[in-house]
């Protein structure tokens, strides 16, 4: 059992909750009463509450008798709770906990905040949102905030009459008190504290049915925005819908709420919250328009899956403590993946997924520093930290390899039995095959030595660490690996003298990486040269071998014949002539791709035709193809001078900012909101360090919401060489401005290159899990940087051409 739990003498089952929040003061009035169960005699109540002063508690017996009432409370600031003495002691049975309290409407983005957005005329103004997820209720009510102790909840919330408000169910009816209202809303089912929402403010919204109730019953769906955007949205609803009726034909399961509501939020932590009933979303995950690229089009599709799916998994079972959230964040992953996929086979979501996510996971799970994907939780600290790669990447990575290897059929039956009985009932025994994989740290290395003269290979496998050698105490775990071998023809074996090649990991559907034989290498390369290959297998090919570079297993020179990742961050600051070739080689790459493509989308074009436009035509750019900059400059300039006439397709606003922004250093970003976030990326592109001090500066402003705040200096440190040393200047004189303004948020701080002696006397308690993998992840690239600059070079000089 994990520590720092509450004590289990009493249980909650019923809360009874009102709000009032004053957006003038930034403070909320409230009060419950919460129905308790007490399973032992006491005379001590222990319950969560967080920056709130409680004015006094009153103890009922069930026959609302009075029993105690108390005002003096104990308070932990480091446990996050309020202790309540009673002068009586309670005996087994049902009372009722009355608390009347006093709380902080903040700006933080959790618990319960005020939002900011630009009204029609561009005034600012606030709506009230609520973020609980993780453990943030007890900011708003006193409660038992742990997932695992459900209740139901009945909330009623005093806002002014012109306030439209939401929470998980629908109101049940409405009193009015001249220029305020009382909200009183139907009563939950029993739910995790965290799932509880509020959403109050001048909205508009858009309305549909989906047929996904109780025998196909119409379930009202609506999303909801500030009035000056609810044309932005009609994309989004839609998708909703189609989304609730897949996920009830795959759980065959209908969906237990009334109604369900998908609210459009301009400052929210994450890019999505679950509330039951009640989901909230980034901005630009539901404003698609005809105006949005196809990526944030996709992008919208897959987020909606995401949380949706939460309704059933999440939110409906629920996991009894945070170390089991990678199967939450992992399974919705999954499903994500696999509606979007389904409702848009032309995506190719899951090459997507193979392609990015996967790495994202491999590359966190490759750190001695990593996590097992079941994580034990050591304090409260620790469980903002673990919504990482590791708990949805990874996570999703083991369904989809547990999925493919049983088959979808049979692992949607053991997901049907699940949701019905909280149990297994494929018929296979799946803990046998994942035990290991969610309680040990890491992923293997296959590696495969062809056995001369006899068409056979031998596989053996081990721990794979970016860092190389690997001691034997790291490892002993003996992986279950489906092989998921590809050939190049049909045979018994996969070598031979009939094969030409074979190629394991088929659609990079397994969690591991795969070393070859020299000569297996070179069949490979053969094979891709002619096209043999899907480009999804090509990736992960090509990825396994830069991978194994970084492990000390294979030089730079032994991978020539294969391909050559120019990993110009690590490379392009030792001289301006290396530079320069790394350059010349990325354009030799990329050129011909952008003036072959074009900066015009075609009819008939796929949607991976216009994702490789979208990318090669802004890599020539940054590469110094002088016909792609001076477009790209010229089509900023029109679109500057005439906003409302955009000159080029949206697929390459933000590359086109950024372009602009590097060669000319463009100071004109006096642009519109829809263009807000390719603005913030494209200020991080500048190449003169007083203007990087200045967007760094900005950034930290009142101008940028918190949420954005990565995008600027995640953008700099990761995609720009010339930045590092001022952003390392910047970070550590506002260090605490930083904290300050982000509530100590490791997400960002992840992004910046951090100094470890420096940190040494630093208060790093919310962000150390992340900051030892930094740290761990520049040694490593020192290293392969020390060991391999000689030959990088001089392949460099003797390739390419300046």
């Amino acid at each position: 059992m994990p520590s720092g739990l509450l004590p289990t003498t009493l249980t909650p089952t019923h809360y009874d909750i009102h709000l009032q929040p004053d957006m003038d003061s930034s403070k909320f009035s409230g009060s419950v009463t919460i129905t308790v169960q007490v399973n032992e005699p006491t005379s001590t109540v222990i319950l969560h509450a967080m920056d709130m002063e409680i004015a006094q508690a009153t103890v009922l017996a069930a026959d609302s008798t009075m029993l105690a009432r108390v005002t003096e409370i104990a308070y932990d600031a480091g446990a996050e709770t309020a202790t309540i003495k009673l002068p009586v002691e309670l005996r087994p049975g049902r009372v009722h906990l009355i608390i009347e309290y006093a709380g902080v409407l903040g700006d933080s983005m959790y618990g319960m905040y005020r939002c900011r957005y630009r009204d029609r005329s561009g005034q600012q103004s606030y709506m009230i949102v609520t973020q609980f997820q993780a453990k943030c209720a007890r900011l708003a009510f006193p409660c038992w905030d742990e997932p695992a102790i459900k209740a139901e909840f009945a909330l009623s919330l005093t806002v002014p009459a012109s306030f439209t408000a939401l929470s998980n169910m629908p109101v049940s009816y409405t009193a009015s008190h001249g220029a305020l209202k009382t909200v009183y809303f139907e009563c939950t089912p029993r739910m995790s504290t965290y799932l509880l929402a509020i959403v109050a403010g001048e909205l508009d919204y858009v309305e549909g049915v989906a047929m996904a109730g109780p025998n196909g019953a119409p379930v009202t769906c609506r999303v909801y925005t500030p009035p000056a955007d609810v044309d932005k949205v009609k994309f989004s609803l839609d998708t909703a819908v189609q989304v609730l009726e897949t996920l009830v034909e795959m759980f065959d399961y209908p969906y237990p709420l009334p109604k369900l509501d998908l609210v459009a939020v301009p400052e929210l932590e994450a890019g999505g919250m679950e509330n039951w009933g009640l989901v909230l979303f980034r901005t630009v995950r539901l404003y698609i328009t005809d105006q949005t690229s196809l990526w944030i089009r996709q992008k919208a599709v897959y987020v909606i899956a995401h949380e949706l799916s939460h309704q059933w998994f999440g939110n409906l079972v629920t996991m009894s403590w945070w170390d089991d959230l990678w199967l939450n964040e992992g399974f919705a992953t999954w499903i994500g993946i696999y509606i979007t996929d389904k409702l848009y086979p032309q995506w190719h979501r899951w090459d997507h997924f193979a392609i990015e996510d996967r790495q994202s996971a491999l590359s966190a799970d490759s750190l001695r520093s990593s996590h097992p994907i079941k994580v034990e939780i050591k304090g409260g600290a620790d469980i903002d930290q673990i919504f990482d790669a590791i708990a949805y990447y990874k996570g999703c990575a083991l369904i989809r390899m547990l999925s493919s290897h049983l088959g979808i059929d049979v692992f949607m039956k053991g997901v049907r039995a699940y949701l019905v009985a909280h149990q297994q009932a494929s018929g296979q025994q799946v803990s046998r095959f994942m035990d290991k994989w969610i309680t040990m740290v890491g992923y293997p290395v296959v590696h495969v030595d062809e056995i001369p003269g006899t068409g056979q290979i031998r596989v053996t496998q081990n721990r794979y660490l970016y860092s190389g050698n690997v001691k034997a105490s790291e490892d002993t775990v003996e992986w279950w690996i489906p092989l998921g071998i590809a050939r190049s023809g049909v045979f018994d074996i996969p070598t031979g003298a009939h094969s030409r090649w074979f190629k394991l990991n088929y659609d990079n559907a397994g969690l591991y990486r795969v070393c070859y034989s020299r000569s297996a290498q070179r069949r490979l390369a053969v094979a891709i040269k002619n096209n043999e290959l899907r480009t999804v297998d090509v990736v992960g090919i090509l990825t396994d071998m830069i991978a194994l570079l970084l492990d000390m297993m294979e030089s730079f020179q032994s991978v020539n014949d294969l391909y050559v990742e120019s990993m110009y961050m690590t490379w392009a600051d030792e001289s301006d002539n290396l530079r320069q070739r790394i350059l010349s080689f990325a354009r030799s790459i990329f050129s011909p791709l952008a003036a072959a493509l074009g900066w015009s989308h075609r009819e008939g074009d796929s949607a991976l035709e216009a994702r490789l436009r979208a990318i090669s035509i802004p890599r020539a750019g940054w590469a110094g193809d002088t016909l792609v900059i001076n477009q790209a400059c010229h089509l900023f300039e029109k679109f500057y001078n005439n906003p409302d006439n955009k000159p080029f397709h949206h697929d390459f606003t933000s590359s086109i900012f950024e372009i602009a922004e590097m060669y000319e250093n463009n100071a004109k970003w006096h642009l519109s909101e829809d263009h807000r976030m390719a603005a913030l990326g494209a200020m991080a592109c500048t190449s003169d360090c007083d203007r990087m001090w200045e967007t760094l500066d900005y950034a930290l402003s009142e101008h940028v919401l918190p949420q954005d705040l990565n995008i600027v200096i995640g953008f700099m440190v990761s995609a720009n060489h010339h930045s590092k040393h001022v952003v390392w200047k910047w970070f550590t004189a506002n260090y605490q401005r930083i904290l300050d303004r982000l509530g100590e948020c490791s997400a960002l701080l992840g992004y910046v290159t951090p100094i470890e002696d420096w940190f040494k006397n630093k208060q790093t308690a919310a962000f150390d899990r992340s900051l030892p993998q930094a740290l761990e992840f520049i040694r490593i690239r020192a290293n392969w940087h020390d060991r391999d600059f000689e030959d990088v070079t001089k392949w460099f000089q003797a390739n390419v051409n300046i």
